[in-house]
């Protein structure tokens, strides 16, 4: 299928490292099974031609004409790099061998828009959520890939900005972190970060977030009545907020299931003065900041 030379040097990396070795190996051999062989092919057939009794010309003509078979070759090292991507990242103990619960259609799919992906950048980001999908089987939507083909520069940098003003919410320490974005499109603040009602509508067309402003402001409201407090963490900060009403403003911005499955893939800045203008927005939308 493709040619994994890179991804095999890769995985004998690992197994000098850890127990994730066996699973990376098996994971190259069981889907990727002719790795080599193409690139291989290709040298050997260059090399006959340099040999050959061909006139100068004809032998750049025909090595030009190989060549342009390499693009093939190159779509295949921007999976093989994917992968390895995926191996390197994903937790101890993922399993990356046929025992692998991952639907075999949607990782034929996913791979398949890979090889188009060539940026680094967005590699790390395909290889981060591959690496997801096998650590949690059926958790990565199918449409994730398509969403990551289709996406302009200008919508994705407008996406990794609200990755980066994703706040950790909890209820009173109750339970699990909810991961959300606190942002309101009518806020300077916000359009400052070009977080406007064009932009917020379009990244829903894409299916990455859910956007609405209603008229009433409590589109995405949390019903919080239960909790005396409310965990705010981002970063390397903590806000707690006194529970003074029966629910909890968080903006109008909702992650999709497959954004949520992207920007955990997302390598996020924090950002100092955010979490300063999260406090203040909370005050004026009637919450009571308590630190």
């Amino acid at each position: 299928m493709v040619n994994l030379t890179g991804m095999i040097k890769a995985a004998n990396k690992i197994a000098n490292k850890d127990s994730k070795s066996s699973a990376a190996i098996g994971f190259i051999k069981g889907i990727f099974p002719t790795f080599g062989l193409r690139r291989e092919a290709y040298d050997a057939y260059i090399e006959d031609i340099n040999n050959s009794n061909l006139s100068g010309q004809a032998k750049a003509l025909a090595i030009m004409n190989v060549k342009k078979d390499l693009k093939k070759y190159n779509e295949e090292n921007n999976q093989a790099t994917i992968a390895s991507i995926a191996i390197e990242s994903a937790a101890a103990g993922t399993d990356f061998n046929e025992t692998s619960q991952v639907d075999d259609d949607w990782l034929a799919r996913y791979m398949e828009q890979a090889k188009f992906v060539s940026n680094e950048n967005q590699q790390l980001v395909w290889g981060r959520i591959l690496a997801g999908e096998f650590e949690k089987p059926g958790s990565t939507p199918m449409q994730v890939a398509r969403i990551l083909s289709e996406i302009t520069v200008e919508h994705a940098n407008v996406f990794n900005c609200i990755c980066n003003l994703s706040i950790a919410i909890n209820w009173g320490l109750s339970g699990p972190y909810v991961y959300n974005p606190i942002i309101d499109p009518l806020e300077s603040y916000c359009q400052q970060m070009k977080l406007n009602y064009k932009n917020l509508s379009e990244l829903e067309t894409y299916g990455l977030i859910k956007f609405d402003v209603s008229p009433d402001g409590h589109r995405y409201n949390y019903s919080a009545n239960k909790y005396p407090e409310i965990y705010l963490k981002y970063g390397n900060k903590i806000c707690v907020i006194d529970n003074c009403q029966s629910y909890f403003h968080c903006g109008y911005v909702v992650f999709t299931d497959a954004g949520s499955s992207i920007a955990q893939a997302v390598i996020n800045d924090d950002i100092e003065e955010y979490f300063e203008w999260v406090k203040l927005y909370l005050i004026k939308k009637g919450q009571f900041v308590i630190k």
